[in-house]
Order: structure tokens, then sequence, then C-alpha cells
């Protein structure tokens, strides 16, 4: 008996046998690589939010050690009022020359208040 042709579109059974080992290499390659990728992507999340714990303690820190700066800086001020009943432009101006002020406070300025005239003008319609 003769073989029976077959159209070229037609796959015969060793032919799919043939391609069966292929697929299931395609088939584990791709499940390893998806589960590789999750490992790996899990891995530099962790990464990312330890530096981000270890830069906001940082952060944290540094703020505070500059309010308290600051925080040091009012209350020297704040003695000098007290220490004096009146406190003139020159004497400010040395007393923070000579505290050495950080950046960003040099904008403390010398400025006199007199109670009266603030507690005169609150009353005359200041506050509305």
């Amino acid at each position: 008996m003769g073989k029976r042709r077959r159209g070229p579109g037609h796959l015969g059974n060793g032919r799919l046998l043939g391609r069966r080992p292929a697929i299931v290499v395609f088939v584990v390659v791709a499940v390893l690589s998806v589960i590789a990728t999750a490992v790996a992507q899990r891995l530099v999340d962790r990464q990312i939010e330890a530096r981000l714990a270890v830069n906001s303690e940082a952060l944290v820190a540094s703020i505070q050690g500059g309010v308290e700066d600051v925080e040091h800086y009012l209350a020297a001020f704040g003695g000098l009022f007290r220490a004096n009943g009146e406190v003139t432009a020159d004497e400010y101006r040395r007393f923070a020359a000579n505290m050495g002020l950080v950046a960003g406070m040099g904008g403390m300025a010398y400025m006199p208040i007199w109670m009266r005239q603030i507690w005169r003008h609150s009353k005359s319609g200041w506050r509305r």
C-alpha cells in the first residue's frame, strides 16, 4: 500500500510528537523567567525601602538638630531682652554678631516693640 499524501497544513502525529519537547522547554523557561523577574523585583523593592528608611531617619535627625539650634538661638535672644530692660539696635547687632548665627538666621532683625502703641491701635480699630 502506498502512503497517503496529506495537505501542507496538516501535522502528522510524528511531527507533533517531535515538537512536544520544544514546547515543554519553552513553557518551563517562560515560567522560570516570570518567577525570576518577580523575585528580583521583590529584592529591589526591599533594597529601596531599606535605603529610604535610612535616609529618612538621617533627614529627621538633621531637621531636629536644626530646630534645636534655632531654639537655642531664640532662647539666647530672649535672655538678652530679659537681662536688659531695653536693648538698643547696636547692642542687638553686637550680640547677634557674637553668636555666629547659622545660615538663614541672619534675617532675625532688631524690631523694638512699644506695647502701649500696639495696645492703643488694637483698641482703635486694627481688629475688625
